[in-house]
């Protein structure tokens, strides 16, 4: 367990601006931790300290992470919306850079149309 933290811990520091999406996969598999970590007291923190000793308690610390089955498909259709609300919002942050990059190169355009000085022709 204290592999799977360090783990997703190191891997979300290394990438903090990237979306991201919790997932306990085999969830028909763990009914009986999940069932332990919705009973169990919830941290009011997510980044509480200390090593989960259970994987009851690492499941109680993500409340928010979706929970799947490839053998039963439950969570699947959250999981698939999840994901196309990812790329969704990715794709709307995506469009904002390139108005806010369009904005800023016509003001400079614009600030050197502005500031240009035309200089006589030297040939004639």
């Amino acid at each position: 367990m204290f592999r799977v933290r360090v783990c997703r811990l190191s891997v979300r520091e290394r990438f903090p601006d990237k979306d991201w999406i919790d997932v306990f996969s085999k969830a028909d598999m763990l009914t009986a931790v999940f069932t332990q970590a919705d009973t169990a007291p919830q941290p009011a923190d997510s980044n509480v300290q200390g090593t989960p000793q259970s994987a009851a308690e690492f499941a109680a610390r993500l409340p928010h992470a979706l929970r799947v089955s490839s053998t039963t498909q439950a969570g699947i259709p959250k999981l698939q919306l999840s994901i196309v609300r990812m790329f969704e919002a990715q794709k709307e942050r995506a469009r904002e850079r390139e108005e806010q990059q369009q904005t800023q190169q016509k003001q400079v355009s614009e600030d050197v149309q502005t500031h240009a000085v035309v200089l006589p022709n030297l040939d004639d």
